[in-house]
């Protein structure tokens, strides 16, 4: 009942050309502290077009679980657990694999210390026509350095507004993020190691994301897409990594 509310919620407040952010997610109890309120078992839903990257592998390991089923997963990052590395630090409160970037830093901005998940023909061959009207993750010690840019079509998506703030911009910043409240880099407080909900209008769907940090890091956890309009079941990925994201390959942040 309450992942049907916050859809509700996020579609009579969704325009076209918006982006709608709400805050807040489930504990799934398998010690990755929030999830997305559509998958509160870490569980993907194909038939609703709901699927997610936990990270997670057999055995305690890491991977990334959903690069077999035609997701692509890639760039500057890396999977950890815990927060001795000096490059990362795990979101509050979560003792599971969760994914970082970048993982060896480039000094010059940006370039370079980046990650993707890319969708393009996932979709192309078990949804064509279809894109993603949502995005959930569990973003660790938010970093106003930390963006994300989210591609349709190869073509970088503007983004109007959010929540009927004007944004006009391609990247969406740990900035933006934070002006809802938290303090930048702070691993402990539960402003800024948030459960993020991203509700996108018709003209800001994706099918692709890049992950980006000029610093350490950028880290994430339990990233959920939906797949708009998804009315038929499709294979189910092991998992989508974004990081299905790739963040999400990549989830990049800096030392603290």
């Amino acid at each position: 009942m309450k992942s049907v509310l916050i859809t509700a919620a996020a579609t009579l407040s969704l325009s076209a050309q918006a982006v709608v952010i709400t805050f807040g997610g489930v504990n799934p109890n398998d010690g990755s502290y929030l999830t997305s309120a559509l998958t509160p078992t870490n569980s993907i839903n194909p038939a609703l077009g709901i699927f997610n990257e936990t990270f997670d592998g057999p055995n305690g390991g890491c991977q990334v679980n959903s690069a077999a089923q035609g997701i692509d997963v890639s760039g500057n990052f890396w999977l950890t657990k815990g927060s001795g590395s000096g490059k990362a630090a795990a979101p509050a409160n979560d003792s599971t694999c969760y994914a970082s970037g970048p993982l060896n830093l480039n000094n010059g901005g940006q370039a370079g210390n980046t990650a993707t998940i890319d969708w393009t023909d996932f979709l192309a061959t078990n949804l064509p026509g279809k894109k993603i009207n949502y995005l959930g993750l569990y973003w660790g010690s938010i970093d106003g350095y930390n963006d994300i840019t989210f591609y349709a079509q190869g073509k970088a998506i503007n983004i109007a507004s959010i929540n009927d703030i004007a944004l006009n911009k391609t990247k969406l910043n740990g900035a933006d993020i934070l002006q809802f409240g938290g303090s930048s880099g702070d691993r402990k407080d539960p402003n800024t190691n948030r459960y993020v909900n991203l509700w996108f209008g018709e003209d800001e769907q994706f099918d692709k994301l890049v992950f980006s940090s000029s610093n350490y890091a950028f880290e994430m956890d339990n990233l959920v897409i939906q797949v708009a309009g998804v009315t038929e079941t499709v294979p189910a990925p092991g998992s989508l990594a974004l990081l299905g994201l790739a963040l999400v390959g990549l989830t990049l942040r800096r030392r603290k």
